[in-house]
């Protein structure tokens, strides 16, 4: 928000979702969180300094969120269970017009303003071995 972060992602996500849990809607103060997975490797934050916050999920796994120390917008996410990725806020990227159709997670709790129509997989909760195989 405040510019001071600037990140590069390589490549394309393996995994865009719209996350509707109530602890992503506490994060960002919205009906969901939109984020964009990659491999850790391929996101670089080029200038900015970041805080960190762990916290559990509905899943009840572990989560590492970094905010911008300057401003507090969410920039990236670690979950404990995608070792190895990294989830950028969709919000945050420059252009935001390629991101389509993304997944929605955790339905249940969405906000019942919120009408979920499109997306190549929305699930009720979390993500199962299933859904990738």
């Amino acid at each position: 928000m405040c510019g001071a972060v600037r990140f590069e992602a390589l490549g394309e996500p393996e995994l865009i979702h719209a996350c509707h849990c109530k602890n992503c809607q506490l994060m960002t103060g919205s009906a969901f969180f939109l984020v964009a997975y990659y491999v850790d490797h391929n996101v670089d934050i080029i200038t900015g300094d970041l805080i960190k916050f762990n916290r559990s999920c509905d899943s009840g796994r572990g989560i590492t969120i970094y905010f911008c120390k300057k401003c507090g917008s969410t920039i990236l996410v670690e979950p404990e269970i995608s070792s190895g990725k990294r989830g950028l806020a969709g919000g945050n990227f420059d252009d935001t017009s390629w991101i389509k159709d993304p997944n929605n997670i955790y339905c249940k709790s969405k906000q019942n303003w919120v009408e979920i129509t499109k997306g190549p997989l929305n699930k009720i909760t979390r993500y199962d071995s299933k859904d990738f195989i």
